[in-house]
């Protein structure tokens, strides 16, 4: 693992409000890709997504990917079949590269710590893989 690597994980790991979590991963949003998968091996979007695909036997239900970073879970959601996706994070620039992936009908900036004013009755599910907020969604 790189210097880079250790020192972005130094600060994540020391993340303290949703200003200081949205810089860090604004300034990440260019390698998050590459760090994950290709020096730490994440496979968690694919895991979920399967999980998705094997309790969902339609592909056009409407899925919210809640801290959805640079797309890595929609992007694996497609590939189950999945094509309606929306995914909402706080990062600007984890947004600019998840667009990139041209898998997602919608995708907003907001932080998952505060309450979020979304239609309840749009989603037929959800996902929230990796995000620290997830645990506040209810």
């Amino acid at each position: 693992m790189g210097n880079d690597s250790d020192e972005i994980l130094s600060r994540v790991s020391h993340l303290e409000d949703g200003d200081s979590s949205r810089d860090i991963y604004d300034d990440w949003s260019g390698n998050y890709d590459n760090h994950l998968i290709d020096e730490f091996g994440y496979v968690s979007p694919e895991i979920a997504a399967q999980a998705l695909s094997d309790e969902i036997d339609a592909p056009q239900v409407a899925i919210m990917d809640y801290g959805c970073g640079t797309g890595l879970v929609g992007q694996a959601l497609n590939q189950q079949g999945f094509t309606t996706i929306d995914g909402i994070d706080i990062s600007q620039g984890m947004l600019d590269e998840a667009r990139k992936k041209q898998v997602y009908r919608s995708l907003i900036c907001g932080d998952l710590t505060t309450r979020i004013a979304l239609d309840d009755e749009i989603y037929d599910a959800a996902t929230c893989i990796g995000p620290v907020g997830c645990s506040s969604l209810s």
